[in-house]
């Protein structure tokens, strides 16, 4: 088990669902236009730590991914969209079969919340979905 296996996870999720990572580690204000359409990014830089024993440190790397959609012309449809979107990335990440310590390393996923927002505030057309992920893993010492 690894901290190496967070965010393969995620990206196997999310590119199941059919959407295009943006591989940029940090900045997700650079999105070209063309491209910003449903895509993602991970973020899984924060970890805390729960338990350390003699042979195993427990983490909970705090994940954020964050999606993007474009509202084009109607932006209360594309958050219609949004909503049936949120529904199906709750119903891939934490579907148990693919949380599964054999196979990928994990513990648990849990869903902390989600927060939809304007991608900036001269841009309301463009939406950005927040979802903050705490991952549970061993990693054997």
């Amino acid at each position: 088990m690894s901290f190496s296996t967070v965010r393969p996870y995620f990206r196997n999720r999310f590119n199941t669902l059919g959407y295009n990572e943006w591989t940029d580690l940090f900045n997700t204000e650079n999105i070209p236009e063309n491209i910003i359409d449903r895509s993602y990014h991970i973020n899984a830089n924060d970890t805390a730590v729960a338990q350390t024993t003699h042979g195993c440190v427990e983490a909970k790397p705090n994940v954020i991914t964050t999606l993007f959609f474009k509202g084009y012309r109607s932006p209360a449809e594309t958050l219609d969209q949004i909503a049936v979107s949120i529904d199906n990335v709750l119903k891939e990440v934490l579907k148990p079969s693919t949380i599964n310590a054999q196979t990928n390393g994990l513990r648990n996923v849990l869903i902390d919340r989600w927060t939809i927002r304007p991608i900036a505030d001269t841009n309301d057309n463009t939406f950005v979905v927040e979802f903050y992920w705490i991952v549970q893993i061993n990693i054997a010492i």
